[in-house]
């Protein structure tokens, strides 16, 4: 395989060759090794592909030493905007399922390099996985330091495990982990992103500070940018007069894209106005701007006889009006009116965009329809601007900086299926005036390039089409453009990051124990004049207002998925749920606070922090933190099927269930009146009458909880009335056809938390795992934690220390670690787990080692590392001690080993990696009391271990903390974190997948 082969990969993939700047640029990296810095490519250019050439680089250098390779395992497709059907994904996935079908030509040999790489015989060739906020326990993806793979995400949730700090990863023991796979062997392809100035700058920090990893790892982080205003960067990729000549891309450059531009009366707010006259003139305005943006969207549809119209507004509010104008006229005249917004569910654009057929009907390469009953409006918000292939065949857009524009105008003909494509662009006089307040984010550049606009359309007031136009095609508007820092006045406003300091990344680093005051990740990802980050928001209909007592129990039974949650800016979600109003970019980190405004509710509504069934509380809106996953009652209102929606009291579809299928492949059905009263909407569209549904599952619940009937009836009443419907959705079809599998197929029902003595409702789980439903397939991964060693089967100390050590030298040699190295992490390894000799935590395991007279046997061929399922619970256990910690017990007696097998030199990096398998000794193991005193002693792999209770290790002094400082300053904060890493995920998987024998071969 050569580089001259990528033009068949590609062409394999998607049934047609390349454009000329795609085979350059594998050519370019073949022959450098290294990713430019910006790729400068105008919308429409394909940018995606980059992904295919990722893959094919990876490829191409699999044969290689670890220490030759440049191109990374992990590839991070980073994007500042919640699109609405995220293309970047969608493509990643193609790739990924013809490399793992494919049998034979470039696809196969470019498959068998890559499952090389993984070093797993069951490995696919590459994994896929789209990271839009973490939910407990959800790291599907961070399974393996050596699996090729393609996560999609955003600068939030990348930024902020680059920094050890990852959104929605709980209690921060996973940070390093994640830290590591995002900072080491990893390539960043940032995409057209407005605001994401301030992440490179973070990117070129840390890079900076990563000098001690440089000097032994050899695997380091990479990135590259795209976009259309690369400024003065160094190394800049273009397009050619080659690609200007293409057939295909040269005509999408070329068309004319006309657009007039359209001033709207709005009025500036002034100093004098009280809080609540700004919030009622701000409504005022978007009223106005809606009502026109409707109004040119009908003329300019039915004047250029388009298909599909789009609509792209600057706020969701004024995009929700808009659509809702357009809604109720299409009812009258005909056609369709949709809203496309990015704060929505997973589930709901899955269900909006492809079960409905509407992305048929909008992609860009779509089949032209000839039977359309009307025009089709597409109103939508900035979420449109980068990596959704849609393809408009007429625009109304709200003015923004010019290139804001530019991305919206991207979308116009975007197939070059119209020889002139034409706009209109609607200045608010309020906003485009020349005393207006700068935007909130497009700063006053909106202002400037509306002015630039106006004289660029004032040079041309007899043109054919008689009004003055801009031509937004690619090719005319780059002759217009201006230079220097007349163009960057155009174009929104840069924030600047803080600098990265060496203290400040041994602050971040420091994950174990949490710190009083921690530091906030998105001053290094969007600047310090931004909004927090967001937090996650589920609805769920079986949540009782008035018992609030109850939720966490009710949740527990069927924990949240990511498919189903809203990612919210924290402001907004503190002001819809103290009923106050907050406007909402669909840009990460852009908002601030909203004024407070007269007639607030006296006692903002409660919501549950998630943090798993133990960890979870209910938290006042006060008390809400970034990155948090909050449910909420259906009743609250606040979304629709189209997504955010605060202003709607309407009850919130539950949408548990599907989520869970459509992300885990996990089929439940929850027998609850109130959670299939949520979905009335559905019911009614499949042409199942909502009420009567719901009153047949009452009387069916009520007759199961009196024992009068099996649940195979139950199961069989409910089949009956969906096999009725008209048209299900895809989740409610699979529903119905496993409600026809036997009884044995099912889990035994689960009650809910009830105070009555007679259940009033249940829960009914598949035992089989099915394939997902459309969405990123993630399963709940393994605990980091010690309730590890009561899931799985039973295993040996002695078989498991053996696996772990194996799987855990065989990453290290994988990845060129220098052999001390190798022998260091094989022998923590080894050793990691000597503290489950502690007679109470083999009673705890249900050991059989516990011998009659009380006593455990010292040998780990005998004591157990895994109880499967005879673990009891610590309650149960004699002298148990709160919070005991095993790795903390495992470093006292591996710090009192007879005899050591790796050189003095790396006997600190063993003890560390022992001390901080399970994400703890970063830098301090967590103070336990604990009465126990008295020896513990085993035997393992030929030699004797013993300590003394109580070790005191827990103590600042006991030299654990200054051990980790030492190493980091040693390997690096990332280096360090790398290393920690290779134990901890060898562990997970020997925990996954016991079948090791004694001396841990397979």
């Amino acid at each position: 395989m050569k580089a001259e082969d990528f033009p068949a990969f590609f062409e394999a993939l998607h049934g047609y060759p390349p454009f000329p700047w795609q085979e350059r640029l594998m050519l370019e990296l073949h022959n450098e090794g290294t990713w430019p810095e910006v790729i400068a490519l105008p919308t429409g250019a394909g940018k995606t592909s980059v992904l295919d050439l990722a893959v094919f680089h990876l490829a191409l250098q699999a044969s290689l030493p670890p220490q030759a390779r440049t191109a990374p395992r992990r590839i991070f497709f980073v994007i500042d905007r919640r699109i609405v059907v995220d293309e970047a994904f969608h493509h990643a996935c193609l790739i990924s399922e013809r490399l793992a079908s494919a049998t034979s030509g470039i696809l196969f040999e470019v498959a068998r390099a890559l499952i090389t790489l993984a070093s797993e015989a069951d490995a696919p060739p590459l994994h896929v996985a789209v990271m839009r906020g973490g939910l407990y326990r959800d790291n599907h993806w961070a399974r393996s330091p050596l699996q090729p793979t393609i996560v999609v995400s955003t600068v939030d949730q990348v930024g902020s495990r680059l920094l050890f700090r990852g959104y929605g990863l709980g209690r921060g023991v996973t940070r390093p982990i994640h830290a590591a796979l995002v900072g080491v062997d990893s390539l960043i392809i940032l995409d057209e992103a407005h605001l994401s100035h301030p992440f490179v700058q973070t990117l070129e920090s840390v890079r900076s500070l990563q000098h001690k990893e440089q000097a032994w790892l050899h695997l380091p982080l990479t990135w590259t940018r795209m976009t259309a205003t690369p400024g003065s960067d160094a190394k800049v990729f273009r397009e050619d007069d080659q690609d200007r000549r293409h057939p295909v891309l040269g005509r999408r450059l070329s068309l004319p894209k006309l657009s007039r531009l359209d001033l709207v009366a709005t009025k500036a707010a002034t100093a004098a106005m009280r809080s609540n006259e700004r919030a009622a003139l701000a409504q005022a305005n978007r009223h106005v701007i809606a009502q026109r943006a409707a109004e040119l969207a009908q003329s300019l549809a039915a004047g250029t006889n388009a298909e599909v119209t789009g609509i792209i507004l600057n706020e969701v509010a004024t995009a929700r009006e808009v659509f809702e104008t357009l809604r109720a006229a299409t009812a009258e005249t005909g056609g369709e009116a949709v809203l496309l917004i990015g704060r929505s569910r997973p589930w709901d654009r899955q269900a909006l965009l492809h079960e409905s057929g509407l992305w048929e009907r909008i992609r860009n390469g779509r089949t032209r329809r000839t039977d359309a009953k009307g025009p089709l409006f597409v109103v939508a918000t900035q979420c449109v601007e980068v990596g959704a292939d849609i393809d408009f065949d007429a625009l109304v857009t709200e003015c923004a900086a010019l290139d804001a524009l530019r991305q919206r105008f991207g979308r116009l003909n975007r197939g070059a299926h119209h020889a002139m494509a034409h706009a209109w662009i609607i200045g608010a006089r309020h906003q485009v005036a020349g005393t207006a307040t700068p935007h909130f984010v497009y700063g006053s550049a909106l202002a400037k390039t509306w002015d630039w606009m106006q004289a660029q359309a004032a040079q041309h007031p007899n043109d054919q089409h008689r009004s003055a136009t801009v031509d937004f095609a690619t090719a005319s508007l780059q002759a217009l453009l201006p230079e220097g820092d007349a163009l960057t006045a155009l174009l929104t406003p840069r924030a600047q990051a803080p600098l990265l300091l060496p203290a400040h990344l041994d602050l971040l680093s420091h994950t174990f124990p949490g710190l009083a005051a921690e530091p906030e990740p998105a001053l290094y990802l969007h600047g310090p004049l931004t909004a927090p980050p967001d937090v996650n928001l589920v609805w769920r209909a079986d949540l009782d207002p008035a018992r609030p007592d109850s939720w966490a129990a009710t949740v527990a039974l069927l924990p949240p998925s990511s498919a189903e949650c809203l990612a919210m800016p924290v402001y907004a979600v503190r002001a819809w749920l103290a009923a106050r109003p907050a406007d909402v970019p669909d840009i990460e980190g852009v908002g601030s606070e909203p004024e407070p405004v007269g007639d607030e509710v006296a006692q903002p509504r409660m919501v549950l922090r998630w943090d798993g069934p133990q960890g979870s509380v209910m938290a006042a809106s006060a008390d809400i933190r970034p990155g948090d996953t909050l449910i909420v009652p259906s009743s609250y209102g606040g979304a629709d099927c189209y997504g955010w929606n605060p202003a709607s009291v309407a009850e919130v579809e539950d949408l548990a269930e599907p989520a869970a299928l459509a992300q885990r492949g996990c089929l439940h059905l929850r027998l609850h009146p109130q959670v299939w009263r949520s979905r009335n909407a559905s019911l009614r569209e499949a042409g199942i009458a909502p009420q009567a549904f719901v009153e047949n599952l009452s009387a069916i619940i009520a007759d199961h909880d009196a024992g009068e009937m099996e649940l195979t009836e139950v199961f069989a009443e409910i089949a009956n009335t969906l096999a009725g419907a008209t048209r299900l959705p895809s989740w409610l079809a699979m529903l119905r056809t496993h409600l026809e599998k036997p009884r044995s197929w099912w889990h035994s029902p689960t009650f809910y938390p009830t105070e009555n003595a007679e259940p009033e409702a249940f829960i009914a789980t598949l035992k089989r795992r099915l394939r997902p439903l459309g969405l990123n397939a993630g399963t709940t991964e393994f605990a980091d934690e010690d309730d590890s060693s009561s899931e799985g089967s039973t295993q040996t100390l002695s078989a498991h220390s053996a696996q772990v050590a194996s799987l855990a030298r065989g990453y290290a040699m994988a990845l060129g670690l220098p052999a001390e190295l190798v022998e260091s992490i094989a022998l923590a390894a080894a050793w990691h787990d000597l503290g489950k000799a502690d007679p109470r935590f083999q009673r705890l395991l249900g050991s059989f080692a516990v011998l009659d007279g009380g006593e455990v046997s010292p040998d780990s061929t005998v004591l157990l590392a895994k109880s499967g399922a005879d673990a009891l619970h610590p309650d149960n256990v004699p002298g148990w001690a709160q919070g005991f910690r095993h790795e903390s017990l495992s470093l006292a007696l591996a710090a009192a080993a007879p005899a050591w097998p790796v050189a003095a030199a790396h006997r600190d990096l063993a003890l560390h990696l022992i001390a901080s398998h399970h994400g703890r000794a970063r830098p301090f193991l967590p103070v336990v009391v604990d009465a126990a005193t008295g020896p513990v002693s085993m035997t393992h792999q030929g030699l004797r271990f013993e300590a003394t209770l109580p070790h005191h290790l827990e103590h600042a002094g006991s030299g654990v903390a200054d051990r980790f400082w030492a190493l980091s300053r040693q390997f690096g904060h990332y280096g360090l974190a790398w290393l920690e890493t290779l134990l901890r995920l060898a562990d997970q998987r020997a925990s996954r997948e016991p079948h090791g024998t004694e001396d841990g071969h397979e």
